[in-house]
């Protein structure tokens, strides 16, 4: 689920899953 949680805003989360566009 780290698309919704980047897609949240999650920056953490962008940083470690460089595959997740926001």
């Amino acid at each position: 689920m780290y698309l919704q949680n980047g897609s949240h805003g999650g920056g953490v989360q962008h940083k470690r899953n460089p595959h997740v566009t926001t």
